[in-house]
């Protein structure tokens, strides 16, 4: 079989411009979940999509926007900066967070990034030191969330680690929660309130960590990679045991249900926000390296899970009311036994023999005779100056650490930049000087930035990060929700453009030091309300647009695009995120004599190869239609409406065709010939010759208005039944919710228009199942991926004709050929 088309005249070109957005003070979107996994190199996404499956990370890459240039622009890729950047649109020298612990002059010791002595830790016995966003110096896309929204919008952070829950939830955040290291149980801290919530109490007291332990992890073949049991004999805590292993991320993920959950994210009066900090891959990656098997299936491992948590989102809030960003904090280096196989130079160092060695240099130097610890703590390749030390022999700060600096460079490192140097803004005007002019931050003790040579590790068996190099700065940056245009975009982007686009797209102020841009070039054009379709001619000659009009039944449609029963509502609930004036028309929801509930959830399951669903056939009933919702519908302009038409006997039906009778504003009645006739036994009208001629002609009798008969595609000849339809006095028919070739078939046995369906997503579906007899179209299942699919398509399907020479679409209808 091949398709032949006639041939038709030119066509042009159709350009679509203009931006998408919501608003966080209605809800749009009801919630935003951040993703931010740590340490997952953004090649990760190439190298393991074959393996990915449906829903995961595919839902990002094939329906959403993909971003594969994505950098930081800084040298300290460390977790809690990362973390601090994504959602402050900012780098260290903006928002302050340069390491996950530095010196400090004041203590003379190291402190976390997120210790706040004035604060306590809740959720453990005890009165243990706190901690809390206070480092920030700047503030972060939820501050401003709650900032626009006086304090409305509902902002929560979670991750294994303190400092990847904290940062992202920012200072206004209504919760960050963590795990205390030994139980597994969540934390958090006085900051945010006095005691946990009791969803939390009781999730905690559920035991919920333990069914983590005695845990074996398979990869696909069935081989054991890793156990979580507890070795006998040794004292081993839950991170030990679990945070290595996906289990950890099954947990992060069952407590992010549970905060959606009981905190009711996503039903309030702003828009929500989560951000989700997923451990697991950065503690395995250490051990581990980029290249092993085991980091490979951790990768497929978060596929699954991420596939299983958006579909819980789906059913919760809708994959239509949710923005998704996914990135990570940094990436890692190769194992130095992977580099030097491939003759790569891969220098391991000792960061204590090193810090020996410049302290002795120094020692020689300042104080001859006399050892001194002038290099406090070396957190390769950072060095932390010992202030009392320098000034024992009344050494400034800046000239201690450019001996401290001159002394790493002896020892083997390339370069380095010291505080002060970098507090001046002096650096030179290179790509590498600007990185580390972004990882200032005036936090902290005296110290000295490495700059090593690149693939240097501190381990001949383990990984690291904090480079400026692209593998520890490469990270992945993808977008989901109706704001974006799916597509891969291979522009440079950076980790900071993420909170400024939401912030965008949002309506609200972008962070305080954020300098990140917003990426426009992702931006829907279509499926929002701020947008206008603008078409283009040829400089040469002008060329007449593509006429994409059908008609059918005496009912003229601006395009055949149809959005089908049972998917589009009552065509009210797509008003704010379709244009429906730009559709052909759409079928509401089946009616009945009564009410309906439907079925009791789950309705809905989706396959590698579409989609289940068991709805129930539930409605409002055809009288509180004409009453409720068809009034709505006659305000709108430009629209068609057709009503589909259902019952369980001929009484039924000619009953619901009678009360719609009485309402103004609908183009067509869809008998639905699908359900069981209960005066014959439960055989379905559609699938018997007499039933179906006995409740069409019935229906006939009564309808004021046009009838389509949407036959049942389990039928052992659909040219008969669709001779029977015609002859009973349906106006066209439509079929079949599964095959072409049924159209094909139903076309040629009848003179009357038929509308098809089954699976169509793209413009060029449409052109099949024109080219093999259909009039029009309808599209149902495209819509629960994508909520503006129908207006997407119409789009595509001007610029097809445009690229092929096609003047009138309606020529195409049974263009086809059997060869």
């Amino acid at each position: 079989m091949r398709f032949l088309l006639r041939a038709l005249g030119v066509g042009l070109l159709l350009c679509v411009s203009g931006t998408c957005f919501g608003s966080a003070y209605n809800a749009h979107p009801k919630l935003i979940v951040i993703i931010v996994i740590d340490q997952f190199r953004g090649d990760y996404l190439e190298r393991y999509r074959d393996q990915f499956g449906e829903g995961g990370f595919r839902l990002l890459l094939e329906r959403g926007a993909n971003f594969t240039d994505c950098n930081y622009d800084y040298a300290n890729t460390h977790t809690a900066a990362g973390h601090a950047t994504l959602l402050s649109g900012a780098y260290s020298n903006g928002h302050g967070i340069h390491a996950n612990s530095w010196w400090d002059r004041q203590t003379k010791r190291m402190v976390t990034s997120v210790q706040d002595d004035g604060t306590r830790l809740i959720g453990l016995a005890g009165s243990l030191p706190g901690a809390s966003p206070h480092n920030l110096l700047a503030d972060t896309l939820g501050d401003e969330l709650k900032l626009a929204t006086q304090g409305k919008a509902r902002v929560f952070g979670i991750a294994l680690k303190d400092r990847a829950a904290i940062f992202p939830a920012g200072f206004a955040g209504d919760g960050a929660y963590w795990i205390d290291y030994k139980t597994g149980r969540w934390i958090t801290s006085t900051y945010y309130r006095s005691e946990l919530p009791k969803w939390l109490s009781d999730f905690n007291g559920s035991k919920r960590a333990e069914k983590y332990l005695n845990k074996e992890w398979k990869d696909s073949s069935g081989r054991v990679l890793r156990t979580t049991a507890p070795v006998p004999g040794q004292e081993t805590s839950f991170y030990d045991l679990v945070a290595a292993t996906p289990f950890a991320n099954d947990y992060e993920f069952e407590l992010a249900r549970e905060l959606i959950t009981y905190e009711k994210l996503g039903s309030g009066p702003a828009t929500d926000l989560l951000t989700i900090g997923l451990s697991a891959n950065d503690v395995l990656g250490h051990q581990v390296g980029p290249d092993s098997p085991e980091m490979q299936a951790m990768a497929v491992a978060t596929d699954r899970q991420l596939a299983e948590f958006f579909d819980f989102l789906g059913h919760q809030i809708g994959l239509a009311n949710l923005w998704i960003a996914l990135s990570a904090d940094h990436g890692i280096a190769p194992i130095a036994s992977m580099t030097k196989r491939l003759r790569i130079p891969a220098p391991i160092v000792s960061p204590g023999k090193l810090r020996a060695q410049v302290n002795q240099l120094l020692s020689r130097q300042l104080s001859p005779g006399r050892s001194a610890e002038y290099l406090k703590v070396f957190d390769y390749p950072v060095a932390w100056l010992d202030d009392d030390a320098f000034a024992a022999v009344k050494v400034k700060e800046e000239d201690a650490e450019h001996l401290v600096g001159e002394a790493l460079k002896q020892a083997g490192l390339r370069d380095y930049y010291t505080r002060s140097q970098l507090a001046r803004g002096d650096v030179p005007n290179t790509s590498t000087g600007l990185r580390f002019l972004h990882s200032y931050s005036p936090l902290g003790g005296w110290y000295v930035l490495g700059v090593p040579a690149p693939f240097t590790v501190s381990s001949p068996t383990e990984a690291d990060h904090m480079s400026a190099y692209t593998y520890d700065t490469h990270v992945p940056l993808a977008f989901y929700g109706l704001p974006f245009q799916p597509g891969t975009y291979r522009t440079h982007s950076e980790p900071i453009d993420l909170a400024v686009t939401f912030a965008s797209l949002l309506g609200i102020n972008s962070p305080t030091h954020a300098v990140g841009r917003v990426l426009t070039e992702a931006e829907a054009s279509i499926g929002c309300r701020s947008r206008r379709l603008l078409v283009t001619v040829s400089p040469a000659t002008e060329r007449r647009a593509p006429d994409l009009s059908v008609s059918f039944a005496g009912i003229q449609l601006k395009n055949p695009v149809i959005a089908a029963s049972g998917t589009f509502g009552y065509g009210i609930e797509f008003e704010d995120v379709v244009h429906l004036d730009k559709l052909g028309g759409f079928v509401v929801k089946g009616l009945s004599r009564e009410p309906m509930a439907g079925n009791p959830p789950p309705r809905l399951y989706e396959t590698p190869a579409g989609m289940l669903n068991a709805i129930g056939l539930q409605n409002i009933g055809a009288r509180a239609f004409i009453l409720e919702k068809l009034p709505k519908l006659r305000e709108m302009k430009n629209i068609v409406v057709f009503a589909n038409v259902f019952g369980y006997t001929r009484e039924d039906y000619e009953h619901v065709v009678q009360i719609l009778n009485e309402g103004e504003g609908i183009a067509a009645y869809e008998l639905n010939v699908s359900c069981p006739n209960t005066e014959y036994g439960g055989i379905q009208f559609g699938s018997d010759p007499r039933s179906l001629d006995e409740v069409v002609s019935t229906v006939r009798r009564y309808s004021q208005r046009p009838l389509i008969v949407k036959l049942s595609p389990n039928v052992t000849s659909i040219a008969q039944m669709a001779h029977v339809a015609q002859e009973a006095g349906a106006d066209a028919l439509s079929l079949v919710n599964t095959f072409l070739r049924m159209v094909y078939d139903a076309s040629k046995a009848v003179k009357i228009p038929v509308i098809g369906m089954g699976g169509i997503s793209t413009a060029v579906d449409i052109v099949e199942f024109m080219l093999a007899g259909a009039t029009a179209v309808q599209i149902g299942t495209a819509s629960y991926w994508d909520p503006v699919a129908t207006e997407k398509i119409v789009a595509e399907l001007q610029t097809w004709c445009a690229e092929h020479n096609v003047e009138r679409l309606a020529d195409l209808t049974g263009g086809m050929v059997m060869e």
